[in-house]
């Protein structure tokens, strides 16, 4: 067959780098808690404090949080 072009599954690079990040976060922030983090189907309302804690710090102040836990918007 003439014409045929391979495809290519090679990502962009910001895929590549949201793909990187989500990977650190779930690495440094969920997995650590994972086993201790539920009381049946829902968290822990200590783990949601915390969580609600850290989250309200990266909103508000984000230049002191990690790169990956800056969330805009």
């Amino acid at each position: 067959m003439t014409g045929v072009t391979a495809m290519d599954f090679e990502l962009p690079e910001e895929l590549k780098l949201l793909k990187h990040t989500v990977r650190t976060f779930v690495d440094r922030e969920l997995i650590p808690i994972e086993m201790h983090a539920m009381d049946g189907p829902s968290l822990r309302p200590d783990v949601r404090a915390t969580s609600s804690a850290r989250r309200r710090t990266c909103v508000s102040g984000y230049s002191t949080c990690p790169r990956n836990m800056v969330v805009r918007g």
